[in-house]
């Protein structure tokens, strides 16, 4: 266990209790959410989804 399994156990954790990819984006520090997509090893088209419910 290091210091980035934490962080990224973390962000998912964050994720899968529904915090939207931009506050863990925000959170984390990025400045790109396309880095939190990489990040989580998510979908574009499942970001895309989330995104568009605040729209």
């Amino acid at each position: 266990m290091n210091a980035h399994a934490i962080r990224r156990a973390y962000a998912k954790n964050l994720h899968d209790n529904g915090a939207s990819v931009a506050l863990i984006s925000k959170t984390l520090g990025h400045s790109d959410l396309s880095s939190t997509v990489f990040y989580l090893d998510l979908d574009v088209e499942e970001v895309a989804k989330d995104l568009r419910g605040y729209l």
